[in-house]
């Protein structure tokens, strides 16, 4: 008996440090696993590309035969077709029986018959194969109630389901600064041209921008569209960094993800926040710009300054090739979350 208790910390020991080999897989929650995959966020990112790999050679087992993945080419062909958008841990990893890894996926798919719905997995890894899969359950997205938070300096939107949990972190570029040329701030400071907001809402609204969707922000309770919205990339990839005039870019797939879900969701719109920071969020592996960001030009002079347009309109603005001055960021409190005190003043007639 003795000679029991002696050796039980230590066999509770090395259970615990078998546990927190997997612990890496909890930092990856709402991340498609293609990012985590090609990014190699896990540590188990092998055995994620058997899983995409497996679902992609034998879909016949677990979709329709002429489902494919979403592709970023082609997209006028392939968005109206049976696919599937985004694969996501939201749920943590455990091992089986067999000691055998098995991942929790919550799929997000487009068919025929069914329309648009999630679809949870539960996939079991043994080497280069999937061993098992198991369907445990199918929601229609018109079943789920979604909230998006925006957080500014980190350059991602997550997606929330309140009802089911779903949830999903999207990289995105974001408003480049404003040196207090159109807004009024203390000198040496800036705020970026992607404002805050409150209580806003994404709904419903058939509009596109590059022959791709563009979702406007409404403000509370959708009474006003403003100018500022989410579209695609102008760049062959995304780049993360403060590179717009406001509007915050994503990733194609990302993009058309979103708006199926902001129309066929239960409320048919989306209640967004935007703010500078959100504490407690997933990180997204999708590398950022911290350099070469934009900014606003000074048309005017060191005492009046003023900014001025293009022939689109658009406020004057040029890269500059050094990091970005996150700390002189308006309103800013790196430490906090949802840091929307102290907001700038827009000047008038900027």
């Amino acid at each position: 008996m003795r000679l029991i208790l002696f050796f039980l910390p230590f066999l509770l020991l090395s259970q615990k440090s078998f546990a927190l080999h997997r612990l890496p897989y909890f930092k990856a929650y709402s991340v498609d696993i293609r990012d985590l995959v090609q990014y190699r966020t896990s540590h188990y990112h092998k055995d994620l590309k058997v899983i995409i790999t497996s679902i992609q050679n034998e879909r016949p087992r677990y979709f329709p035969n002429d489902i494919v993945y979403f592709q970023e080419q082609g997209i006028s062909k392939f968005h109206k077709k049976n696919q599937i958008y985004g694969m996501y841990i939201n749920q943590t990893p455990y091992f089986s029986e067999k000691k055998l890894p098995v991942f929790p996926i919550s799929f997000f798919i487009h068919t025929e018959k069914k329309g648009y719905f999630f679809q949870k997995f539960l996939i079991e890894v043994n080497q280069n194969e999937v061993s098992r899969i198991k369907s445990t359950q199918l929601v229609p997205t018109e079943k789920t109630k979604f909230h998006l938070k925006v957080d500014l300096v980190d350059r991602k939107a997550i997606l929330t389901d309140k009802i089911y949990g779903f949830q999903m972190t999207y990289p995105i570029g974001v408003g480049g600064f404003d040196p207090g040329i159109q807004t009024r701030v203390p000198e040496g400071l800036s705020t970026l041209k992607t404002p805050l907001f409150k209580e806003a809402q994404l709904k419903k609204f058939d509009h596109n921008y590059e022959d791709h969707p563009f979702l406007p922000i409404f403000t509370r309770k959708g009474k006003r569209q403003t100018p500022f919205g989410f579209h695609t990339r102008l760049n062959p990839s995304l780049h993360r960094g403060f590179v717009s005039h406001g509007c915050m870019r994503m990733r194609r797939k990302d993009l058309y993800e979103l708006k199926a879900i902001v129309y066929h969701q239960k409320r048919h719109f989306i209640p967004l926040d935007i703010f500078y920071n959100v504490a407690k969020t997933p990180s997204h592996p999708y590398p950022q710009m911290n350099f070469n960001y934009a900014h606003v030009i000074n048309c005017g002079n060191k005492k009046n300054k003023a900014a001025c347009t293009d022939k689109d309109g658009l406020t004057q603005m040029k890269r500059r090739h050094r990091r970005a001055p996150i700390s002189t960021i308006f309103g800013y409190t790196p430490q906090g979350s949802h840091a929307t005190r102290n907001q700038a003043n827009p000047k008038k007639n900027s």
